[in-house]
C-alpha cells in the first residue's frame, strides 16, 4: 500500500528475458503508427523514439 505496483511482463504477454517487454512495447507502438497511417511519417517516428527512450531511461531514487 502506498507504493506503485507494476505487473510482471507475463501480464502483457511479454517474455521474461531482458528487453522482451521493451521489444513488445515497440512492436505495439509501431503497429499503432501503421494503423493510423503514420508508418512513413518522420515526425511520428522521431516522437516514438523519444518516448521509448524516456521509458527505457533508468529510474533514479
Amino acid at each position: 500500500m502506498g507504493r506503485p505496483h507494476f505487473p510482471g511482463p507475463e501480464a502483457v504477454a511479454a517474455g521474461p528475458g531482458p528487453g522482451d517487454a521493451m521489444r513488445l512495447l515497440r512492436r505495439r507502438c509501431e503497429a499503432g503508427l501503421n494503423a493510423r497511417g503514420l508508418d512513413h511519417d518522420e515526425r511520428a517516428a522521431v516522437q516514438l523514439e523519444y518516448e521509448l527512450s524516456v521509458i527505457r531511461r533508468p529510474q533514479s531514487g
